[in-house]
């Protein structure tokens, strides 16, 4: 336990005492006081000093200089404030006593009979007697002189006039005592330090003496005198005119009750919005109150300090969650008042410390200044700066709240928005985008941030945006709880949205290179589930789906880093596109009439059915109207003898084509890129898109019409020495080889493993296709073939698994 200090000193005394009499304080030899201030300019140093400390000093020096700069800019700021304010006080209380004077000139004159009314009422007797000398003349009363009304009426215009004198004579004296506070330092110091002190002991002193209470109190004091003499001008007209009464009363009481009114309504909001802020409930806009005046200062510290004298209420409001006791302590002063509410959100863990007047400014400086060139620059260095991921940025101070929903935003994006908004916007619109950009936004009004839904709404997507950033299976836990919980606060409903949660997050979970994370993120299906089942009915105007389905396509057309959405390779993910496919055939496959351009809709669904064309033939999906894609070309018989070589063809290999190669498109890895031979001799009309890992070669000798599309791992070999007009499709591994040496017009349809080395018929079209046997069967009858191909089914099946030496028909 900490002694107190009369214990201490006690105890002290005690003990010297006991040691010793005490020394009479004249007795006491003090050490010689220094000359010079503990700090010292470069002029004062004695000595000769060094070149590193000279430039030690030197900088010791100017960096004083700069503080007592600042210093002495900040108190002239203030001292510059307060002087405009007595100046227009004392203007202002110059006019208004001379109005006041022209009044009491004439009130005055009521408190006393009037002589010359006096004089007519003795006139009016003389000549009643000169006409009638027996008529009996009365005196008047002493008592008909009632001078209640003008006591009443120059008590307050003599009062007003006094107090408007006053707050003058004070005006005067406070501009005295601020031209002192101001003299300059530098004349009677010697180094900066003691410049420094000086201005800060006249500061201290300053406040000690009240001097700003008292400038405070010199406007309030000619406010006292103009209500004074409205009152004034009240009474008058109650003893002229009840008709001039009702006009003065209604005009005089209606700016009184303004004056009052704004004096009280400063104390009314701070305390209602600090007691409504329940702890642990998310922060709102907070709008703080412009009728800042030394008289609703006064009464908002005065009011603190009354209910602080009823100890029921703080108790009572406490256990409710209200903070009370924030309420009822004010700020020092109006400008710490302010800071303290816009350093609330402060207040919030990182990454919810989100600053939203900060925001909030930075939107407003956007849309003033964005059309200026010079100021382009210094706003992409402030938007680069901030700690925020880009979408929040594009949608928070941007107003992007649309596109952030469905399309990531690079920081790259933020630039390109602040250099030539016309020129984003249009990229934005290009082909699938164009349902991104008129989907419908969050129904809380301009500027969003001014709502509290908008700020969490923020919120929420600042951290979901950070938990993507940093991905683990607990964070994809974490997301799916927040968007829960995001849910359970009626967020949707109060925005008007059924998807709220940005698609580029799921987009980035459900291709993530961790498995554990893709599987986990299949959670994220249930959330847009619901955002389909908010749309039972046919299609409406801002439909969100039909943006949800752009960024879909996208998501499964993408490359990242060759790793296959769960989407297609799951049951549930595949269960889910074929959800959306029927509503699309059902519902969303016809433009409707106030949709424009029907283009825009039939690029949308063309891309969707390009996107899911292989779950399309897997789940044998229904067509949709006008989209399906062409039928293969009939059936023409081939050679029964073995497959032909193409003609024309060198020993060693075909000629180079003038036709350029067809894009091959790899989501994989490919470990055998450097030896990866994309090879096109013929002419190309569709690509080959790998989802999978390629450890061979493709090689096409011939004209290729359709699509290879592999979901799996290739580690054979694709030879076409003739056209291919259908499709490759392979949801598995295939480790064998495919060799075609003549016209191919059907499918090959993997959907398992194939790590054996058998023969593959198709009776149809009489193509046999064995992996790496093929010899010459050219002279060869029916039995030789046969033979020839049993030996490679033997040989082979020594080295396979699966279905060894079985024939598959497709």
């Amino acid at each position: 336990m900490v002694p107190s200090v009369d214990e201490y000193d006690g105890s002290a005394r005690k003990q010297d005492s006991n040691r010793a009499l005490p020394v009479p304080a004249a007795q006491i030899e003090l050490p010689p006081s220094p000359t010079q201030s503990v700090h010292l300019d470069v002029v004062d140093v004695a000595y000769n000093p060094s070149p590193a400390s000279d430039t030690r000093l030197k900088q010791d020096s100017e960096s004083w200089k700069a503080v007592c700069e600042e210093i002495d800019k900040y108190d002239q700021d203030m001292v510059r404030k307060w002087k405009d304010d007595l100046d227009m006080l004392l203007l202002f209380g110059g006019l208004f006593s001379v109005v006041v004077t022209s009044f009491t000139v004439e009130s005055y004159k009521w408190l006393v009979k009037d002589p010359e009314e006096t004089t007519v009422t003795l006139l009016n007797q003389i000549s009643q007697q000169l006409r009638d000398p027996n008529a009996t003349v009365t005196s008047p009363s002493s008592n008909a002189f009632h001078p209640q009304p003008s006591v009443l009426i120059n008590f307050f215009w003599f009062l007003s006039l006094t107090l408007a004198l006053t707050s003058g004579l004070f005006a005067l004296l406070c501009e005295q005592w601020l031209r002192e506070h101001m003299r300059e330092t530098a004349a009677y110091t010697r180094t900066t330090a003691e410049s420094l002190a000086l201005r800060q002991l006249r500061r201290d002193s300053l406040e000690k003496w009240r001097v700003p209470q008292i400038i405070a109190l010199t406007p309030i004091l000619l406010q006292a005198a103009l209500l004074l003499f409205f009152a004034g001008i009240i009474v008058l007209a109650w003893s002229l005119n009840l008709a001039l009464f009702i006009v003065c009363f209604v005009i005089c009481g209606l700016g009184a009750a303004f004056y009052f009114g704004t004096t009280v309504l400063p104390f009314l909001a701070e305390i209602s919005a600090d007691v409504r802020q329940k702890s642990g409930e998310a922060l709102s806009f907070r709008f703080i109150s412009p009728y800042k005046s030394p008289q609703a200062w006064a009464v908002y510290r005065f009011s603190c300090m009354i209910i602080r004298q009823f100890p029921l209420i703080g108790p009572f409001l406490a256990k409710r969650g209200y903070n009370w006791r924030m309420a009822v302590k004010p700020a020092r002063d109006w400008s710490f008042s302010d800071m303290r509410v816009l350093t609330a959100f402060d207040l919030n863990p990182p990454p919810l410390n989100l600053n939203v007047y900060e925001l909030r400014a930075l939107d407003w400086a956007a849309r003033m200044l964005q059309h200026s060139s010079s100021m382009v620059p210094h706003l992409k260095n402030i938007f680069s700066s901030l700690s925020l991921h880009p979408s929040v940025v594009m949608a928070g101070i941007l107003n992007y709240w649309t596109l952030a929903i469905w399309e990531e935003f690079t920081p790259e994006d933020v630039r390109k928005e602040l250099e030539d908004t016309t020129e984003f916007q249009e990229t934005k619109r290009q082909g699938l985008g164009w349902y991104m950009t008129v989907s419908r936004a969050p129904s809380i009004p301009d500027p969003i941030l001014h709502s509290k839904a908008g700020i969490q709404m923020l919120l929420f997507y600042q951290y979901w945006f950070n938990l993507v950033d940093t991905i683990t299976v607990q964070s994809v836990r974490d997301l799916d709880d927040s968007i829960s919980h995001f849910r359970e606060l009626g967020l949707p409903k109060a925005i008007n949205l059924r998807f709220f949660v940005p698609f580029p997050i799921a987009s980035k979970l459900w291709s993530h290179v961790d498995p554990s994370i893709r599987q986990e993120s299949l959670s994220l299906i249930e959330h847009y589930r619901y955002g389909w089942d908010g749309y039972p009915g046919p299609e409406e105007k801002g439909d969100e789906r039909l943006a949800f389905i752009a960024a879909l396509i996208k998501h499964l057309q993408q490359d990242r880093g060759g790793y296959r959405s769960i989407l297609l390779t799951s049951d549930q993910g595949i269960d889910f596109i074929c959800d959306i496919h029927r509503v699309i055939r059902d519902r969303l496959c016809e433009p409707p009439d106030w949709e424009s351009d029907s283009n825009h809709r039939s690029v949308l669904i063309r891309e969707w059915v390009a996107a899911i064309w292989s779950i399309i033939q897997i789940r044998n999906l229904p067509d949709i109207p006008g989209y399906t894609p062409p039928l293969a070309p009939p059936e023409r018989s081939l050679p029964s003898k073995g497959p032909p070589r193409a003609e024309g063809l060198p020993a060693e290999g075909p000629p180079p084509s003038d036709h350029p190669p067809y894009p091959h498109m790899t989501n994989g890895d490919t470990y055998n890129v450097l030896n990866l031979r994309k090879t096109t001799y013929g002419d190309a009309h569709d690509s080959h898109a790998t989802h999978g890992d390629i450890h061979g070669t493709f090689t096409t000798n011939g004209n290729t019409y359709d699509t290879c599309v592999t979901h799996g791992d290739i580690r054979g070999t694709y030879t076409t020495n003739g056209n291919t007009h259908d499709t490759y499709v392979t949801h598995g591994d295939s480790h064998s080889t495919y060799a075609t040496y003549g016209d191919t017009f059907n499918t090959y349809t993997t959907h398992g493993e194939r790590c054996s080395h058998n023969r593959y018929t198709i009776d149809t079209l009489s193509l046999t296709i064995v992996n790496n046997h093929w010899g010459s069967m050219d002279g060869m009858d029916e039995n030789d073939q046969a033979d020839t191909l049993n030996g490679a089914r033997q040989e082979d099946a020594g080295g396979g698994t699966g279905d060894s030496g079985a024939d598959e028909r497709v």
